[in-house]
């Protein structure tokens, strides 16, 4: 789970959906969490 990753800064995170990537673009902005806590967001293309 996320809680056993060892992500640090610069690392990268891929997206492998089960459906068509397309389907981001319906909800909009992103909202990312850390900890419980707002740390950023991030739109995907095709939604701005």
């Amino acid at each position: 789970g996320p809680r056993r990753t060892a992500l640090a800064v610069d690392d990268w995170v891929f997206l492998r959906p089960q459906r068509a990537e397309g389907l981001l673009a319906a909800f909009g902005e992103l909202r990312l969490l850390r900890h419980g806590r707002f740390v950023g967001s991030w739109t995907p293309q095709g939604s701005a």
